[in-house]
């Protein structure tokens, strides 16, 4: 599955882990709201606003704004951390909300064989779940900790693969972030 293709073949219970996958896996697409390179990140947020799903983060350039985002390779796949300022998780839970609302939505459009846009990361997790990752998530005082896992040495490599894509991401936020703070 790529980014922009439908997803007539999903399951509802694959659609479901897919979106709530990402609504609950720290808000990953938050990358777009950093403040590197202008044209990356009207890139990403273009992205975003087609995705089923992330049109409801992108609709909250705030929220992705001031969120922070970490991933980690753990031995058996990764582990994500997300948060916000204390003050904006009300805000955080409400965007996860309407994301789950959206997975419901994109879920019975799969199963009715329409058309679903998803990004570029979205599609990536639905591969992932596809070959049998697994997730958990934990909420925070602040936001989530996710973990997406596989007992599976191909999966893992994939999951790893992901993960050092965002990691990649997320160093080019924190450097991009400090240049900015220095300005």
């Amino acid at each position: 599955m790529t980014a922009g293709r439908s997803v007539p073949g999903l399951e509802k219970e694959l659609v479901m882990k897919v979106i709530l996958s990402l609504a609950m896996f720290g808000l990953a697409i938050a990358w777009g709201s950093s403040v590197f390179a202008e044209d990356a990140t009207d890139k990403m947020v273009a992205e975003m606003k087609k995705c089923a799903v992330c049109k409801n983060l992108a609709d909250d350039p705030e929220l992705m704004k001031n969120m922070n985002w970490e991933t980690h390779k753990i031995d058996n796949g990764m582990l994500s951390v997300s948060s916000v300022p204390k003050g904006m998780k009300k805000e955080f839970d409400e965007v996860s909300e309407k994301m789950h609302h959206a997975i419901e939505q994109v879920s019975a459009d799969a199963k009715a064989g329409k058309k679903v846009e998803l990004c570029n990361f979205c599609s990536s997790m639905a591969e992932l779940m596809k070959a049998g990752a697994k997730q958990q998530h934990i909420e925070t005082s602040t936001g989530s900790i996710d973990l997406c896992t596989s007992d599976d040495p191909a999966v893992v490599t994939k999951i790893h693969e992901m993960a050092d894509k965002a990691i990649a991401m997320q160093k080019l936020i924190s450097e991009s972030r400090k240049t900015a703070s220095l300005q």
